[in-house]
């Protein structure tokens, strides 16, 4: 047991090694964010300013572009896709599935370490661009670990989903297509494109039973309090 666990922390230095080996293309990826971060400031200062109204959603302006900075954060380490379905492909999934570790355990831990160094990494940009528009950041610690391990759950929830998509490479020749469709599925239903409070009362009703919403909105909410 003790020699697995050094093996996965081995795999785990590996995967930080790489996601941080190219800084070029890592800062690239993370200066995406306040560039997104800031078109959705305008964005939605002229839909406030043209609805004339403080609320929308019951959620104010400032409430709105805070879920949206949160929103930006949230997508590096929500798992679209996986290797799983590339490494099906190449045949090389028998290898995989012989060496001494668990191969979705490894899988996880690779989309978990690169994930979570730019979800770090985007909220931290959250933390500064808030100190500059003036934001109120949550001060409760209660609600930060109930935020944090909405999180967690989230990349796990996600992950059985990109790793069940990355499967269907044994019955087709790519998973892509499955993968375009849910994620296009996942992003409105989530709450990553729109506030699910903005979206229609039937909408919601039936989204409430399906998993999308914790995948995004459910933690955000979490941080709104």
């Amino acid at each position: 047991m003790k020699i697995a666990y050094k093996k996965y922390l081995g795999h785990v230095k590996g995967y930080f090694s790489d996601t941080i080996a190219y800084k070029v293309q890592f800062l690239a990826s993370l200066l995406w964010y306040p560039i997104m971060l800031g078109l959705f400031v305008i964005l939605w200062n002229l839909v406030y300013n043209l609805r004339g109204d403080n609320l929308i959603g019951d959620l104010t302006l400032t409430e709105t572009l805070i879920y949206f900075g949160l929103v930006r954060a949230l997508i590096y380490i929500r798992i679209g896709k996986t290797k799983t379905s590339r490494v099906i492909i190449r045949g090389r999934l028998d290898y995989e599935l012989i060496r001494p570790m668990y191969y979705f355990i490894k899988s996880c831990l690779r989309e978990f370490v690169k994930g979570f160094i730019q979800f770090a990494a985007a909220l931290f940009f959250f933390f500064i661009i808030s100190l500059i528009f003036g934001w109120k950041l949550q001060t409760n610690i209660f609600i930060w670990i109930l935020f944090l391990v909405s999180v967690l759950l989230m990349f796990l929830l996600s992950f059985v989903f990109a790793e069940i998509l990355g499967v269907l490479a044994f019955w087709f020749k790519s998973d892509n297509p499955f993968t375009w469709l849910f994620g296009g599925i996942l992003r409105f239903s989530s709450g990553e494109l729109i506030p699910l409070s903005m979206l229609p009362i039937w909408f919601i009703t039936i989204n409430n039973y399906l998993p999308f919403k914790y995948m995004v909105a459910t933690p955000i909410y979490i941080y709104l309090n």
